[in-house]
């Protein structure tokens, strides 16, 4: 199918890209044969030759990585990133995966409204690039209160002990959804829904709702 095709062409352009070869251009044609025997047993059909035209370019080599903004939070990450990727052609893909592992460190750390840009400025004279990944980190939000609405017959200590962060402290973004999963686990509840709420800068209050299964009953029969 002209989809596949196209799969194809963007598959192998990526792989392309991954090793440096910015400007890499594919381009899968299908030649028909004539129809007739295709295979064994008894297999009837049109034969389909495909024939690849692949232009790589020139490939590109990482001249630099810079990072701006920031707290200094993936000053790590990036140093190991640049030992093992400065020099060599450059890798489009382990850039992406350089910048999400950036947004990540920061939303682990509370900064739950991390922005990053990223940019590739090519020197078509020297076929080198410098990978620039803009920072902009936002507001650290602390966890103010926790409030839990909804556990009738579930003592609040119960639900406490499942909850991913503490009050005073830097709300992880993963924690959100690591306290939704743990609460679904006890088996106790048909909704859970905890939501961050607050206006002060810096600072959100937790707000979980809860929704019990109902009750076993039991009969004799």
């Amino acid at each position: 199918t002209q989809e596949g095709l196209t799969e194809v062409e963007d598959a192998l352009s990526d792989r392309f890209a991954a090793d440096g070869y910015l400007d890499a251009r594919v381009n899968f044609e299908a030649i028909n044969g004539r129809r007739g025997w295709v295979g064994l047993p008894f297999r009837f059909g049109v034969p389909v030759k495909l024939i690849g035209d692949v232009q790589l370019g020139s490939q590109i080599r990482l001249e630099d990585l810079m990072v701006r903004g920031g707290v200094g939070l993936e000053e790590e990450l990036v140093a190991q990133w640049r030992s093992e990727y400065e020099g060599k052609p450059l890798n489009a893909a382990a850039a992406a995966n350089l910048e999400k592992a950036i947004v990540d460190i920061y939303e682990a750390n509370g900064y739950l409204h991390v922005e990053t840009e990223l940019n590739t400025v090519r020197n078509r004279i020297r076929d080198s690039a410098v990978v620039d990944i803009g920072v902009t980190e936002g507001e650290q939000v602390h966890l103010r209160s926790i409030v839990i609405r909804g556990n009738r017959r579930t003592q609040r200590k119960v639900v406490e002990r499942e909850i991913m962060m503490k009050v005073g402290e830097p709300i992880p973004a993963e924690a959100i959804t690591e306290t939704r999963n743990n609460l679904y686990n006890l088996d106790l509840f048909r909704l859970v829904s905890p939501e961050l709420i607050g206006e002060e800068v810096g600072s959100q209050d937790l707000i979980l709702r809860l929704e019990e299964r109902a009750n076993l009953l039991l009969e004799a029969g």
